[in-house]
């Protein structure tokens, strides 16, 4: 009895200890443990140790394992960035891919194949307790609300784990499979932008203080939720993405082409990152036309926000790669085609594709190699084909003559040869315009047909 009693009080004590560094952790100043190495080396220890007691714990103390479970994830959650940013040793790409796996066990998006057996392992867990204390109690009444309980504990532990995961996204890539499009980190944020529920799942924290968890920093993972369902997987998603990107920026081209997805969530969450990223962050090694390209097939997006973000990103291409302020630069763009909006996104996107030709003729080649591209390539062609009409200003800058020796012009005139055969029932109007112009261009284009 006695040595039961102890242990009792240690269980106990060691709950209260979790407790006072998830609260610290929820509110600890940005850079604390930068400047503090000592507050640091603290936190690595809890994390170190309570995964190791979570880990090692007997199947039997299932529940007295939660709240430690909710403690390491908030703690993680909030405090994952500042040891990036600290250049931890201790807090290494291995360490952070350990703690990804041990966290995405304890996440609900279990249902697909790229979940490890620690998944099974928790759910596993979790029935043999449930069913363990049903065992215990003959009341239904008692069932009903230890199922209530528990749904919501688990719950939870749930969110207050894909948040830390979120967090954990913070820094250099795990491995190789975490950079790929087709990996479990890409597929994981994926299904969290496709899920159809708009929902979060807030239960109570199986802690004595029952206080709710918590949200973004400027780095977006520091804030703290105010209301009750108030952030949903949608938002999380895009935390999880722009962690990865802000911390990996070589992977930005790689996510351009998910801007093009055919499912809506997925595009538009996707570029709306990218968007904020960019107007963020220097982007090594990314082609002007891909950017172009892609700023042209958003400006006439039915999502009024999108429209606006494409705007935004040419307002910060024009300054960075074109060296023209906001007035001279994409303001005079603005000027030029506002007045439109009201009344056709397509004359909109029209125009401003005008104006940019005349004024980046040298991009001509690349933007429409890029933009015929991506019709061969997509997957949902109704959504691509406002982008066609786009290409005839810059098609009135090309010379076909010049261009025939590297076979450049060959190659665009079977691509459009191509869309045309798939595609000119659907939209006439926009295939004709772009071969009115070649044909228009007679000085160049004579001479290219003859030959």
């Amino acid at each position: 009895m006695l040595v039961q009693s102890q242990k009792s009080r240690r269980e106990e004590l060691r709950l209260h200890i979790a407790n006072i560094y998830r609260t610290v952790a929820e509110n600890i100043w940005p850079g604390m443990l930068n400047r503090k190495p000592v507050f640091r080396l603290h936190y690595l220890r809890f994390i170190d140790d309570t995964t190791r007691q979570i880990l090692t714990a007997p199947t039997e103390n299932f529940q007295e394992m939660q709240p430690l479970r909710y403690a390491l994830a908030s703690v993680i959650r909030f405090l994952a960035p500042e040891f990036v940013d600290s250049k931890s040793e201790k807090f290494d790409l291995r360490t952070r891919k350990r703690l990804f796996d041990l966290l995405l066990s304890w996440s609900d998006d279990t249902g697909s194949s790229w979940v490890q057996d620690g998944a099974s392992d928790y759910r596993r867990e979790v029935e043999r307790y449930k069913s363990s204390q049903h065992y215990r109690s003959k009341d239904s009444v008692d069932k009903i609300s230890f199922d209530k309980d528990l749904s919501e504990q688990i719950e939870a532990i749930q969110w207050a784990s894909m948040n830390a995961m979120a967090s954990l996204l913070y820094g250099p890539c795990f491995d190789d499979n975490a950079r790929k499009m087709s990996g479990r980190v890409i597929s994981w944020i994926n299904s969290l932008f496709n899920d159809p529920a708009p929902r979060a799942p807030f239960g109570y924290s199986p802690t004595p203080s029952h206080s709710k968890y918590t949200g973004e920093s400027a780095r977006g993972v520091a804030g703290r939720d105010r209301h009750r369902g108030s952030h949903h997987r949608v938002v999380l998603a895009k935390l999880a993405l722009k962690n990865l990107l802000l911390t990996n920026l070589d992977l930005f081209p790689a996510c351009i082409d998910q801007c093009y997805y055919s499912d809506a969530a997925i595009a538009d969450g996707y570029f709306s990152v990218l968007a904020e990223v960019y107007m963020r962050q220097e982007i090594p090694k990314c082609e002007i036309q891909r950017l172009l390209s892609l700023i042209l097939y958003k400006v006439v997006d039915p999502n009024r926000q999108i429209r606006d973000d494409a705007l935004q990103m040419l307002e910060t291409l024009s300054v960075r790669e074109w060296a023209e302020d906001g007035m001279e630069g994409c303001g005079g763009y603005r000027a030029a085609v506002v007045g439109n909006l009201p009344d056709s996104y397509q004359q909109f996107q029209y125009k401003l594709s005008c104006k940019l030709a005349k004024d980046h003729p040298e991009l001509s080649q690349l933007l429409c190699e890029e933009i015929m591209q991506r019709q061969l390539d997509a997957v949902d062609i109704i959504a691509q084909h406002q982008v066609l009409t786009c290409m005839a200003p810059w098609i009135e800058n090309l010379n076909f003559w010049k261009l025939k020796d590297s076979g450049w012009s060959e190659r665009l005139l079977k691509s459009l040869y191509y869309v045309t055969w798939r595609h000119g029932d659907q939209f006439p109007d926009e295939i004709e315009k772009l071969w009115s112009t070649i044909a228009s261009k007679a000085g160049t284009s004579v001479q290219f047909w003859i030959s």
